[in-house]
């Protein structure tokens, strides 16, 4: 029975952390909240205490997590579209060692492909603006004023090309693709194109509320799986961006008919993804409340203080998960029937009022049974004569 007591009692997380764990903990629920000027301030003064990465530390209880600041500064970094901050956080030597072969590897490959390609396009896009500008035309008609027709037919094409500088900032990867020719006689539809670029933006903004999501330490028994669909629609994202971007450069009109096509399937996918979090980390922190809510009462059953464990009363609690109530209310009939016991077994009515907690835990859970490592042998007993 010691034995049992004392594994139940880790459950209860009584040793206090040290102070660089406690600014990680907190930093980490920060991110969560997309609070990245907190986030930031705390990760760094656990960077000052702790600057070495580490693979696992024991975050509280048994929750082991990799400690890992530079990432979750990264994370703050590409969140603000800082993308040259985030690289040089993400690509630090120790925490790109610490996450190898971790759910938060997969993150940090996403938001540094998701970095470089933003970096990469803006820097081309300079290198196509000064072929825009129509300065050529006058120095070729200064030289050759005797066939005016060839100087009048690259007109057209300076003329049409002040569009294309519409890409939006965050545009994934390089658009190489060479659909160029296709400038057919039909008309770009520029109002179309800002349309499409738009309704990308609010994919990438629900993918990134995504990640944010997927950033709850509660997640982390179902993250591989979110993660690898979220990592597969923003790679997905990625190539329709680039698509965009090169349909608008070349005023290829049949090429934004079929990226129109793409985004009707994508926007519900990405949606999907987001909904399909939020559920999950509904559950978790459901859980994660139903734990801190039954932790007392099992701290103060098994560290043998009956009297408190008696006058739990936080029912309402508990009432949106049955079995936790039912393992609640069987603590409470335990903690009172030691005390009867104690008392020399006169209180009647604190026998009755065992009766009834037993009784309301069955009726919540009929599967409720009081293992005999953690209960005594007279109170279980009573338990199972009890109807």
């Amino acid at each position: 029975m010691r034995r049992w007591l004392l594994a139940l009692m880790l459950l209860v997380p009584f040793a206090a952390l040290a102070d660089y764990k406690s600014d990680y903990r907190e930093g980490i629920a920060a991110a969560e909240r997309q609070e990245w000027a907190k986030a930031d301030a705390l990760m760094r003064k656990a960077l000052a205490q702790e600057p070495n990465p580490q693979p696992r530390i024991r975050l509280y209880g048994q929750v082991f997590v990799p400690y890992v600041p530079q990432f979750y500064l990264g994370l703050s970094a590409w969140a603000r579209k800082d993308c040259k901050s985030a690289i040089a956080l993400l690509e630090d030597v120790g925490s790109v060692s610490a996450v190898r072969g971790q759910r938060l590897e997969e993150r940090q490959q996403m938001m540094l492909r998701s970095c470089r390609a933003q970096l990469a396009n803006a820097a081309s896009a300079p290198t196509t603006a000064p072929t825009a500008p129509a300065t050529l035309p006058p120095a070729q008609v200064a030289q050759t004023p005797a066939p005016p027709p060839r100087a009048a037919t690259p007109q057209p094409a300076p003329v049409a090309s002040p569009p294309a500088p519409k890409p939006t900032p965050v545009s994934p990867p390089k658009a190489t693709t060479a659909t160029a020719p296709p400038a057919s006689t039909v008309a770009f539809d520029s109002a179309r194109a800002q349309a499409a670029a738009a309704r990308l933006d609010r994919i990438d903004a629900a993918l990134a509320a995504a990640a944010r999501t997927l950033a709850d330490p509660a997640l982390a028994a179902v993250r591989g799986e979110w993660q690898r669909q979220m990592d597969a629609l923003t790679a997905q994202t990625g190539r329709v961006r680039a698509s965009l971007n090169a349909a608008s450069a070349a005023r290829n009109s049949a090429a934004l008919v079929a990226i129109d096509g793409q985004l009707a399937s994508l926007q519900p996918a990405a949606d999907k993804l987001v909904q399909g979090l939020d559920a999950a980390q509904a559950r978790s922190v459901l859980a994660a409340q139903v734990r801190g809510r039954l932790q007392p009462l099992a701290a103060a059953y098994l560290g043998g203080d009956f009297a408190r464990a008696a006058q739990w009363s936080d029912e309402q609690a508990l009432q949106a998960v049955p079995q936790a109530h039912a393992q609640a209310l069987l603590l409470r009939a335990a903690a009172r029937f030691e005390l009867y016991v104690l008392g020399g077994e006169r209180d009647l009515a604190e026998f009755d009022r065992i009766g009834a907690d037993i009784r309301a835990a069955r009726q919540l859970d009929a599967a409720v049974n009081p293992p005999e490592r953690a209960f005594s042998p007279r109170f279980r007993t009573l338990f199972a004569s009890t109807r």
